[in-house]
């Protein structure tokens, strides 16, 4: 097949991308590259493929600024607008995806930007559209199409990341049916466990720090604190207003702080080394790529029962599942406390496991990943939703 894969507008595809999604449009990418398809990727930025299968086809560059001053009148309308530079990037997609939509050459696009402006001009082409859904439904990049009649298109067609996705649409009766649920993967050649790790070595925390979509690092930083621990942070700052506020206050000598982009070996290493990841999530997450990368180098998860966590960690097998509180119970779980209790509960009590026991759990993490979150499963369910639709 003949595929368009197009990335997350914001952000460089790299194989050291801080974010979720570009982390995915890479691994789907190389996936499909080595299953002998032809893939050409639209992302900004520059060409981090290459995998010979693979195309690389610029939106825009990444430096709008320099585009901005190599033009005398736009750089004098520039000054003083606080915007120009977003206009710019905007007009930018918009044109290179209006492009892209009217190229007939593809047997199907995947469409991974998340973007309003994708699936307002996904219209444009008769050519098929996979939407991988990266947020929960209740983004308005889903949302104000929907709303303006421009969702669903005969030709579209929506993939959940998990299960709990869906439920959002089923309650506000949104006519949006997804075509499948697929689970995002990770590469278990990459990840790969130890098992020789020790149960107190440091906790780890892995992603953005942001008000918006709130992961818990405060949470994870106060409990570590409160445990007298040790807990490594590998993450971008997307709110340095939350940062500077809420998060500089908690550090600590203690406390390892890493920023991406990071090399991919030493990210590896340092998961491979964690006893286990602490995610005291406080927003509805919809997936979590950090559970099953972290679940594949053999750590175990201890994190709240929100969104899709319960899909993905076999609670007491691979880590623990905590309620986020005494009146949100999300399950049945091994630990009964909730909350920052639980939470606390649950590090204690892998820290009590017998070196052999925690050994047993490091190893059921890598084989649950292995068996259900591998990259090639992933791209393995892709390619059978594009002949699905392509043989409808």
């Amino acid at each position: 097949m003949n595929i368009a894969v197009i990335s997350n507008f914001d952000k460089d595809i790299t194989p050291t991308s801080g974010g979720g999604s570009e982390t995915f449009t890479f691994d789907l990418a190389n996936g499909l590259a080595e299953k002998d398809h032809q893939v050409t990727v639209f992302g900004i930025g520059h060409n981090h493929f290459d995998h010979k299968n693979i195309t690389y086809q610029p939106i825009h560059d990444k430096n709008i600024k320099e585009f901005v001053t190599s033009n005398q009148l736009l750089d004098s309308l520039h000054t003083g607008r606080k915007d120009f530079e977003t206009q710019v990037r905007f007009s930018t997609v918009a044109k290179a995806v209006k492009e892209l939509l009217t190229n007939t050459s593809f047997d199907i696009i995947h469409d991974n930007s998340t973007s309003a402006l994708f699936n307002i001009l996904s219209s444009l082409t008769n050519t098929p559209i996979i939407s991988t859904a990266h947020t929960n439904y209740d983004s308005p990049s889903i949302l104000i199409p929907y709303f303006l009649g421009q969702l669903p298109q005969p030709n579209q067609h929506f993939v959940s990341i998990s299960n709990y996705q869906n439920k959002f649409l089923e309650a506000n009766n949104i006519a949006i049916q997804p075509f499948s649920t697929i689970y995002n993967g990770t590469n278990t050649k990459l990840y790969q466990p130890s098992l020789t790790t020790k149960k107190d070595s440091y906790g780890l925390w892995v992603g953005r720090i942001s008000a918006k979509h709130n992961k818990g690092i405060k949470e994870a930083l106060a409990l570590t604190n409160q445990l007298k621990s040790k807990l490594t942070v590998i993450t971008t700052i997307d709110d340095q207003e939350y940062f500077e506020h809420e998060i500089k206050p908690l550090l600590s000598s203690e406390i390892e702080f890493i920023d991406y982009p990071i090399d991919m070996q030493r990210k590896i290493e340092i998961y491979q080394n964690a006893s286990y990841l602490l995610y005291p999530l406080q927003w509805e997450e919809p997936f979590g790529l950090v559970f099953i990368e972290a679940m594949a180098c053999g750590v175990p998860v201890i994190a709240l029962a929100r969104g899709a966590t319960p899909e993905i960690i076999a609670d007491g097998v691979t880590g623990f599942l905590i309620n986020p509180s005494d009146g949100d119970h999300r399950g049945t779980w091994q630990i009964e406390s909730t909350g920052m209790y639980g939470l606390e509960q649950a590090v204690r009590t892998l820290q009590s496991f017998s070196d052999d026991a925690y050994k047993d759990m490091r190893a059921a993490s890598s084989d649950h990943v292995e068996k259900h979150f591998s990259r090639d499963i992933m791209v393995e369910n892709y390619i059978n939703v594009y002949e699905k639709i392509l043989n409808h």
